[in-house]
């Protein structure tokens, strides 16, 4: 295996774990959205309006 192989595989592998995470946050946002959806709004306008 090559230098730049080695390094394009790392950096993907990178990529992959990142959107992995994100991914696994979307899923449990969903989850919430699914489970609760009115507290969630309520909750989420709340951050984002610094309104409790």
């Amino acid at each position: 295996m090559w230098v730049g192989d080695f390094w394009a595989f790392s950096e993907f592998s990178a990529i992959a774990a990142g959107s992995l995470t994100s991914q696994a946050r979307f899923l449990q946002l969903g989850i919430l959205v699914l489970d609760r959806p009115v507290s969630l709004v309520r909750e989420l306008s709340a951050r984002f309006c610094g309104v409790r």
